[in-house]
């Protein structure tokens, strides 16, 4: 009977542990987190290069997966979030997300670059901002900051915004929201229109004027 307990109480402490370790390693670093997301913008890229309904859907899915999209939404419309209904909030978060998977797979993964560092990672808040270099293939460095957190349901980080040289994605598309917002007398129907047509531009590969922050410079 001992050792039948001893036997049990050693089966579920070797399962414990093993649970542990399985955890650890698939557990990243906010340094691996931004270094697998870059590079895997530059595969999506690529992918998009070869056959574009792929590589779009691509990186669709993995803005989908590794962004914030539900804070970011709500800190684009500010305030003017209470103007939208369910499925009008729905249709604003999926623009989002292809104006996000576009920067991803082009301004990120198009970009002429030789050689990418991570610099280091600063706590602000409740965000990482992991800093890099990114070497471009005409001598420049430019400086990238991704801000980060981990989530509190899956424990997992999640992007929530990319800041290439101080222009932030998720700021200048907020700035530019507000406008579009206040031209259209918050009619969200006609925004919401109007935002569609920008995301049929982009997916065209033309990138609307007040997107530019989007361009490659």
């Amino acid at each position: 009977m001992f050792k039948k307990i001893m036997l049990v109480i050693t089966s579920i402490t070797v399962a414990f542990f093993l649970t542990i370790n399985i955890s650890t390693a698939k557990e990243q670093t906010p340094q691996e987190f931004v270094d697998t997301m870059f590079n895997t913008s530059i595969d999506i890229y690529k992918l998009n290069k070869t056959s574009p309904k792929k590589g779009m859907q691509a990186s669709l899915d993995y803005i989908s997966e590794h962004f914030a999209i539900v804070s970011s939404a709500k800190f684009v419309l500010g305030r003017s979030v209470r103007k939208f209904n369910k499925t009008q909030y729905e249709e604003f978060k999926t623009d989002l997300i292809a104006m996000l998977s576009y920067a991803l797979r082009e301004r990120i993964g198009g970009m002429p670059t030789k050689k990418f560092t991570v610099t280091g990672v600063i706590t602000r808040g409740h965000s990482l901002f992991v800093s890099s270099k990114l070497f471009l293939n005409d001598g420049r460095i430019l400086h990238g900051d991704w801000r980060i957190r981990k989530s509190s349901k899956t424990n997992k980080f999640l992007l929530q915004d990319i800041i290439i040289e101080g222009v932030s994605i998720i700021k200048s598309y907020k700035d530019s929201t507000a406008k579009q917002l206040k031209d259209a007398n918050y009619d969200i129907p006609a925004f919401l229109k109007q935002k569609d047509a920008e995301v049929a531009m982009l997916q065209s590969g033309k990138i609307p004027k007040n997107m530019a922050f989007i361009k490659h410079k």
